[in-house]
């Protein structure tokens, strides 16, 4: 398996299969911008009770502030709360959909059809983005050598629980012998990856809202290169 057939095998399941991984991208993009915006606002509100705390005089005005700055930590945290809920499973339903188009499917695919598969995956895709998040963080904080080395290693775990509806254990335990019998080709595609998401990023990215849906739909594109990948390795 090299990275060059990857790549290409990658390109024509996602030409195959645009319409359905665009409007995939899109109700990510939706979904993604709904939490930002309650993250911002919430965040905002506090920080306008804050400000009107130290402008405003009276009693009356210091009760608004600190009651605007309790809705806003309080809409904060609630909002944090359910990004972290709601992150494994979307990261699961970018799992989902690259393992599906990289099959040979007799039906139609449907926008949501993904974020079915992911949640009846979820308590593992949860377990597994903690473990992971605490892995790699403590990977790339230590050095940034080991970070990388980690995130190739256990890069297919949410495909092996999409792929084979197993435990976080088993994922992970399955990921770490994939990652190094394959380690050189998963690197190297990650890196191409990250270069591509780059570039979009300082050119179409620029733009307001089309070029941030086009950054989700070069993720979406990755989910299927590393679908690919896991659909050989497993073979």
């Amino acid at each position: 398996m090299d990275v060059g057939t990857v790549f290409a095998e990658s390109w024509e399941a996602f030409r195959k299969q645009f319409r359905f991984l665009a409007l995939f991208a899109l109700s990510l993009f939706i979904l993604g911008s709904l939490l930002a915006l309650l993250l911002t606002g919430s965040a905002l509100l506090g920080l306008s009770g804050l400000s009107y705390a130290d402008l405003a005089a009276g009693g009356g005005a210091n009760v608004l502030s600190a009651s605007l700055s309790a809705a806003g930590l309080a809409g904060w945290g609630l909002s944090s709360l359910l990004l972290i809920l709601l992150a494994p499973w979307l990261a699961g339903a970018g799992a989902a959909a690259g393992i599906l188009v990289t099959q040979k499917q007799k039906k139609v695919l449907r926008p949501w059809t993904p974020y079915a598969v992911a949640w009846a995956n979820y308590p593992a895709l949860f377990a597994l983005s903690i473990v992971l998040g605490i892995t790699l963080w403590i990977g790339y904080w230590a050095f940034v050598l080991p970070g990388i080395i980690l995130s190739t290693l256990l890069a297919l775990s949410s495909y092996v629980v999409i792929g084979e509806r197993v435990t976080m254990l088993e994922a992970l335990t399955t990921s770490w012998n994939l990652g190094i019998a394959h380690f050189s080709t998963i690197l190297v595609t990650g890196l191409a990856l990250v270069l591509i998401g780059w570039l979009i990023a300082l050119t179409a990215g620029l733009v307001p809202v089309v070029g941030q849906y086009l950054l989700v739909l070069v993720s979406v594109f990755a989910s299927v290169t590393l679908a690919v990948v896991y659909k050989h390795a497993t073979k």
